[in-house]
């Protein structure tokens, strides 16, 4: 057991190190477009939730009300967003991506998944099966740790991602009925 422990960690630090390396190739992308990683952050949660309110993006990011306020203000100075009043409530201002937002967004997504597929299609298809099997199960067991799962939540949206591991086990936890993860 020891053995395979010792493994492990190795291949996840050298996985770690990988990721990081596609990471930082995702930093060069976000220069070009003079974008921060929180901004990034933001453009994704605006795209997933449409005509959401600034409180929406605030508890989706987990940043105080102020932030994501100023988040969206400068977002839209750059032209990636726009407010537009709420047609039901006029109290309430609606946020959404503009369609120069999604552009910039799309780009950055597609060069950060050609970074990961390049390796990922190195792969045959079972390897490609067993490895995401693998990760998902092993994030499975990380994340029966609710702490974990504070930590390491993306913040999407708990009713956004249908297929979001973290989603379907907080389900599971709230005794909703779910098949198999």
């Amino acid at each position: 057991m020891e053995r395979y422990l010792l493994e492990l960690e190795r291949l996840m630090d050298l996985f770690s190190r990988l990721i990081n390396m596609t990471t930082l190739e995702t930093l060069t992308y976000l220069r070009e477009y003079h974008l921060t990683v929180s901004q990034l952050r933001g453009l994704r949660f605006l795209k997933q939730h449409e005509d959401c309110l600034v409180g929406d993006l605030a508890n989706g990011l987990a940043v105080s009300y102020p932030a994501a306020s100023k988040l969206i203000n400068r977002l839209i100075d750059r032209g990636l967003s726009q407010r537009r009043d709420d047609e039901t409530d006029r109290r309430n201002t609606r946020l959404r991506v503009t369609l120069k937002g999604g552009e910039v967004l799309e780009i950055i997504e597609e060069k950060r998944q050609r970074e990961i597929a390049q390796v990922f299609l190195r792969l045959k298809g079972d390897e490609q099966r067993f490895l995401t099997q693998g990760l998902k199960r092993f994030l499975e067991a990380a994340l029966s740790d609710e702490a974990i799962i504070d930590k390491i939540c993306l913040h999407c949206g708990t009713d956004h991602f249908d297929d979001c591991l973290i989603n379907k086990l907080n389900l599971i936890r709230a005794g909703g009925k779910l098949g198999k993860i």
